[in-house]
């Protein structure tokens, strides 16, 4: 009996052992600084970005107030991306101008979009926009 008893202390104490050090679930520490996400925007540059969300015209740009301005669909990304933009207001400028031309030359070739047909509607906060060479 004696040793039948050892062995059952024994294996009782084995497995008592066994389920002791038995390890539970693991989980991660939560990471202090997570990588940036990975995002790239794909927008279309045929001129469509210009136009309204809403039925596909032009927007109505009043940079005086009198009139609400009209946001284009360039407007609504810009404001998803960075926020609203407070007292909007809208001008539009014609790309083909000598003036448009002298503002975004920078220094050589005129801008990729000199002479483009359609219209730039510039967004503006009051009558305060940022532009090359303001401060």
């Amino acid at each position: 009996m004696t040793i039948r008893k050892s062995r059952i202390l024994t294996l009782a104490l084995a497995a008592a052992g066994i389920a002791l050090f038995q390890s539970g679930p693991s989980a991660a520490q939560a990471d202090l600084n997570p990588p940036m996400p990975n995002v790239m925007l794909l927008v279309d540059s045929s001129g469509s970005m210009e136009r309204k969300a809403s039925d596909d015209q032009f927007p109505m740009c009043d940079p005086t107030g009198a009139q609400a301005s009209e946001r284009s669909r360039w407007i609504d990304a810009m404001e998803v991306l960075t926020g609203s933009i407070q007292n909007y207001r809208c001008e539009s400028v014609d790309r083909g101008s000598n003036a448009f031309k002298q503002e975004y030359t920078l220094s050589g070739p005129p801008p990729y979009d000199f002479q483009y047909a359609l219209p730039y509607h510039r967004p503006l906060s009051g009558t305060c926009t940022p532009g090359p060479g303001v401060k």
